[in-house]
C-alpha cells in the first residue's frame, strides 16, 4: 500500500531546471518532514545497449509485513540494477544472496522508516516523495559519481510515450495503482510497482510480486488502467507516475 504525493507540503524552485530533486526538511509545527524540489544543472546518465533486461522482480510475499511492502522492494528492485552497471557502490555484501537481499530490503526499509517517523505497518505503506529522498540519499552516500535523482510527478491520463520517455538509459518508473479485486470487482488499497520497460507496441512491462506482467493502456469511465495480458493479474487503475532520472550535477 503506497500514499503519494497529494496532500504533502510539496515545493518547487520557480526559475526552470533541467533537473530537479526531492529534499527534505523538519517541520516542527507538524513533527514530520516536508519535501520541495531542488532545481540542478547535470547531465543524464547515459547507457550503451539493453541494460533493461537485467531489471529484477522481487516478491514482497518474502519480506517483512508484505501488504505494504510494495514500497521497499520497488526501490529494491531499482537499487540492484544500478548496483550492477557502478552507478552504486555495494556497501553490504553476503555470499549467499537471499540474505543479502534481506539485508539490502531492511537498509532501505529503515530509511522509510526515519522519513515516516512510525512503523510501516501502522502507517500503511510509503509516500513516492519517501521513497524518491531514500533513493536520492542512497545513491549519494554510495555512488563513486555524485549521482543524483531527478524525479518528475504526473497522474493520468498517460500514454504510451510517456512510458517510452522511461524506458530509457537508467530511467525507471514507479506506477502508483489501485488493483482490481478479482471477485468483487471493488478496488484494493494503493500500491506501487516498478515500470521495466515499454515498446512502440504499447506494451508496458512491470515488476510486480515477484513477476514481469506484460499489458496495456486502457482508458474507461472510472480512469486510466493497465490491463494485464495474462488473465490470472489484477487490472491496474493507474493514480500516478513517477518517473526517475539518474543524473551527474554540474560541480
Amino acid at each position: 500500500m503506497v500514499a503519494f504525493y497529494k496532500g504533502t507540503a510539496f515545493r518547487q524552485d520557480e526559475r526552470q531546471y533541467p533537473f530537479y530533486v526531492a529534499e527534505k526538511e523538519w517541520n516542527d509545527a507538524t513533527s514530520r518532514y516536508d519535501y520541495y524540489r531542488k532545481g540542478m544543472e547535470g547531465v543524464e546518465l547515459p547507457s550503451k545497449g539493453d541494460h533493461r533486461r537485467y531489471i529484477i522482480s522481487e516478491n514482497q510475499a518474502d519480506y517483512p509485513e508484505p501488504e505494504s511492502a510494495c514500497g521497499p522492494t520497488a526501490l529494491l528492485n531499482l537499487y540492484i540494477w544500478y548496483t550492477k552497471f557502478g552507478l552504486i557502490e555495494e556497501n553490504i555484501r553476503h555470499s549467499d544472496e537471499q540474505r543479502y537481499k534481506l539485508l539490502k530490503f531492511e537498509e532501505i526499509d529503515q530509511h522509510l522508516l526515519e522519513l515516516q517517523r512510525m512503523t510501516r505497518s501502522h502507517k500503511g505503506g510509503t509516500n513516492s516523495l519517501e521513497q524518491v529522498v531514500t533513493l536520492d540519499e542512497l545513491v549519494q552516500a554510495h555512488s563513486p559519481q555524485g549521482i543524483r535523482i531527478h524525479f518528475e510527478i504526473k497522474d493520468p491520463p498517460l500514454t504510451n510515450h510517456d512510458f517510452l520517455k522511461v524506458s530509457r538509459n537508467y530511467r525507471a518508473g514507479f506506477l502508483y495503482v489501485r488493483p482490481e479485486d478479482p471477485k468483487s470487482g471493488q478496488l484494493l488499497d494503493y500500491h506501487v510497482v516498478l515500470i521495466v520497460r515499454a515498446d512502440t507496441s504499447g506494451t508496458l512491462t512491470l515488476a510486480n510480486w515477484g513477476k514481469f506482467q506484460h499489458g496495456r493502456l486502457s482508458n474507461r469511465q472510472d480512469g486510466q488502467w493497465f490491463i494485464p495480458s495474462e488473465p490470472d493479474y489484477a487490472p491496474l487503475r493507474i493514480e500516478s507516475l513517477t518517473t526517475i532520472i539518474p543524473f551527474t550535477p554540474d560541480s
